[in-house]
């Protein structure tokens, strides 16, 4: 399609009913209407729109998957690199049941494989899930709180920043144990000179913020420069949201 610099009405293969949420990743849109159908765009490499393919969309276009299996999403986050490594995108259902498709290498999906996933795919050993935080950029985890405040953690782990308590990736999401009252998670990912470096921030209820992983700049707020593999508590910090 020709290149504008003035803005353009999407368009849809099949028209939403009220838009609700826009999502966007690198290289590719979702869009939330207000029935819970989910319609995707853009860049698909790593089968990240859900269309069961690897070939672009240039219209937005509805994930039938979703209708035909009557699955209505809430929401839905994005994340990825544009390159390589790929984009990958979860899809929250009204039950509670988490979906995701797009790049797996290192089983940020947590559907029990590093496989890629073109066709949304429920994700493994988890259930009543209220949100969830992919990592963007190369080694991506995952980060997801059920309704009851527990969390989970998927992908890859090799600075401990799945907050188990080892350096073991983890394919399906695996509870973090011990952690409780979860509010609010962020998870980051990249390289730091050619050298893996994520880690993750989690906001209990009661407003103390959590942190594990790379920590070489002392990104991780505890004091030192030391990688942590369990979640510590950030002394002196108290916060209503992080990002």
């Amino acid at each position: 399609p020709a290149a504008t610099d003035l803005p353009q009405r999407v368009a849809f293969n099949v028209a939403p009913s009220t838009i609700t949420k826009v999502v966007v990743s690198p290289t590719s849109v979702y869009v939330l209407d207000d029935t819970g159908k989910v319609w995707s765009f853009g860049g698909n490499a790593v089968g990240q729109l859900g269309q069961g393919d690897t070939t672009d969309r240039h219209v937005a276009t509805r994930i039938e998957y979703f209708v035909t299996n009557s699955i209505i999403i809430t929401d839905i986050a994005a994340a990825g690199d544009g390159g390589a490594t790929g984009d990958h995108v979860f899809f929250i259902a009204a039950t509670g049941n988490l979906y995701a498709c797009g790049g797996n290498g290192n089983g940020q999906l947590g559907v029990g494989n590093t496989t890629q996933q073109n066709t949304p795919t429920l994700c493994s050993g988890i259930s009543s899930v209220a949100s969830v935080a992919p990592s963007s950029n190369t080694n991506p985890h995952t980060l997801a709180i059920t309704t009851t405040g527990a969390l989970y953690s998927t992908g890859y782990n090799g600075q401990g920043q799945l907050g188990q308590g080892d350096t073991t990736q983890r394919t399906s999401f695996t509870v973090v144990s011990g952690f409780t009252n979860a509010a609010q998670a962020c998870a980051a990912a990249g390289n730091i000179s050619s050298v893996p470096g994520g880690f993750s921030i989690v906001r209990k209820t009661d407003g103390s913020v959590w942190s594990t992983g790379y920590n070489a700049s002392g990104q991780l707020g505890i004091g030192t420069t030391a990688d942590r593999s369990s979640f510590i508590q950030i002394s002196g910090l108290t916060a209503v949201e992080i990002a």
